[in-house]
């Protein structure tokens, strides 16, 4: 190899370790900055890394809490969103405005910025002021930007803003509007002038109804979420459109239910092009009719959320007989269900039963279910994990109360579902593993498991059984302590597992990384996390 073919690989491996760092969604920040400041070679990897997300007026309200000389002496100071102290010379992601906030330093670095935010409190006239003689400096400030995100702007500012940024210029833009201060109507303003190429919206207003017949004129939009509840006939608008790929919204039963019965009455299909939908409803009832309204088949990706519903049986048999069977590679269910505000509570429950419709959605690879109590039959259950299909390769079965699977049923998930490789599961009370059978030869591929509820008894025997049963197993992350352990006794207590599986597993159970999500899993929650 010579010696331009060795720079050239060890500047390629540096490369992918600094996004590796990077990933982490907790993290990732502070541990690049630190980092960056090993050599100058990371550094210059990491800079446009780091430069790709600003932050402005982040931190305001904090500085100000501290005294007005905190914001003199700080403004324009990079901070880091973990730390909340101003780092050295390894840039973004937060800058604290003031009237002498220095704009020059984004003008610098504007071809690596892909995302900027900002926030309420940086509207000053002189900070306007200077961003504007900055772009007058550099052009158009940030050429490359891919999301813009504004929080509480008023009505004034969006045409300031739209001859700084140039969205006329930007391919693809996001654009993020959180509880504007004045009531801004689409209508009354040149939508089309100013984001003609406006292919993502996300709006967090109140009067997001009254603009969507405006959003779905925009000719490049394709993706739109909002956080307030539509009504039917707005809802009957979305449903029909012809290029909408993405969509995230909350709805009620009843509206959901008139939004369908409009759709149905025409013979234009429903969601045509969908390939995402993140939904929230306080009801499941109204489901499997629209499921069965689907004529689609690019739907990839479903994500429900619901308040309450003590039976899900209707709508996994809606699910396994729709369209939705031959397409769907994703399905999360999660309920966001309260026992204490129910009068007469009843429990939303998954079944050995409702499982088995999972094996009619073919192309599924990732399930994840967040339900308040699971009753899963352990007699049943081979039976019902052998008809999963053969490429779901990520399963996540979790349950808010303590009660669950246990210890043994992981032997199930060994055998019959060789194929997962992800795994996650809530344990009922703690207890020790069974005994396995002599000669156990296990095809299992799963790499990653995480147990909620994990026990806190048996380190040894856990460690040896969970060995045998996944030989391919590379990290063990346990959640939701419920002993008396102390964190030096749980770290002692995973160290005797490692030691006990006579390989190189990483269990992990400190309480700092418990609630972080692994890779496979982070990328799970990344389908949704569109924005």
């Amino acid at each position: 190899m010579s010696s331009v073919q060795r720079c050239f690989a060890i500047g390629e491996l540096l490369l992918i370790i600094v996004e590796m760092v990077h990933e982490d969604e907790f993290w990732g920040q502070g541990n690049l900055l630190r980092f960056a400041k090993t050599c100058k070679a990371v550094s210059n990897l990491a800079l446009p890394v780091l430069w790709s997300s600003v932050d402005i007026a982040w931190l305001l309200e904090l500085l100000v809490d501290d005294g007005p000389n905190v914001v003199r002496n700080y403004a324009g100071t990079i901070w880091t969103p973990r730390e909340r102290v101003p780092t050295a010379d390894f840039r973004p992601r937060i800058l604290a405005p003031g009237a002498n906030l220095d704009f020059s330093r984004i003008g610098r670095h504007r071809e690596w910025v892909r995302r900027l935010h900002w926030g309420k409190h940086s509207l000053h006239e002189s900070a306007l002021e200077n961003l504007e003689g900055t772009c007058a400096h550099y052009g158009a400030l940030c050429p490359n930007l891919k999301e813009l995100k504004l929080s509480q702007i008023p009505d004034e500012w969006i045409h300031r803003f739209s001859s700084i940024f140039g969205y006329s210029r930007i391919p693809e833009l996001l654009m993020d509007f959180q509880a504007p201060t004045l009531s801004w109507d689409l209508r009354n303003h040149p939508v089309l002038l100013l984001f003609p190429n406006l292919k993502r919206f996300r709006g967090h207003w109140s009067s997001f109804e009254g603009n969507i017949h405006a959003l779905l004129h925009l000719p490049y939009l394709r993706c739109i979420q909002t956080n307030v509840h539509l009504s039917g006939d707005a809802l009957s608008t979305i449903l029909l459109s012809q290029k909408i790929s993405q969509a995230c919204f909350h709805v009620y039963t009843a509206d959901l239910n008139s939004a369908v019965r409009q759709a149905t009455q025409s013979d234009d299909p429903i969601f045509p092009a969908l390939q995402k939908l993140q939904l929230y409803i306080d009801h499941v009832s109204a489901l499997p009719t629209f499921l069965n309204a689907f004529r689609s088949s690019s739907l990839t990706v479903l994500h429900i959320d619901f308040d309450e519903h003590p039976t899900l049986d209707k709508f996994f048999g809606a699910l396994g007989c729709s369209t939705l069977r031959y397409s769907l590679k994703t399905l999360t269910l999660t309920c966001s269900w309260n026992m204490s505000q129910k009068e007469d509570p009843q429990e939303p429950t998954i079944t050995c039963k409702m499982l088995r419709h999972v094996a009619k959605l073919t192309a599924l690879r990732y399930l994840w279910l967040g339900l308040p109590e699971l009753i899963l039959d352990e007699q049943e259950l081979p039976e019902t994990l052998f008809t999963f299909p053969p490429n779901l390769g990520d399963i996540y079965i979790y349950t808010c109360q303590p009660c669950g699977l246990s210890l043994d049923a992981l032997r199930h998930f060994a055998f019959c579902c060789p194929q997962v490789r992800s795994l996650g599961l809530t344990l009922e009370a703690p207890q020790g593993p069974s005994h396995l059978p002599e000669q156990w030869v296990s095809t299992s591929r799963l790499e990653y498991l995480k147990l909620e509820s994990a026990p806190e008894d048996h380190p040894a025997e856990i460690g040896a059984f969970l060995s045998a049963l996944f030989p391919r197993l590379c990290l063990v992350r346990m959640a939701e302590r419920r002993g008396e352990l102390t964190e030096d006794e749980w770290l002692t207590f995973c160290e005797t597992m490692k030691e006990a599986a006579g390989r190189d597993i990483v269990f992990d159970g400190s309480p700092w990384s418990s609630g972080v999500p692994s890779g496979r899993e982070a990328r799970l929650h990344g389908e949704f996390e569109w924005f």
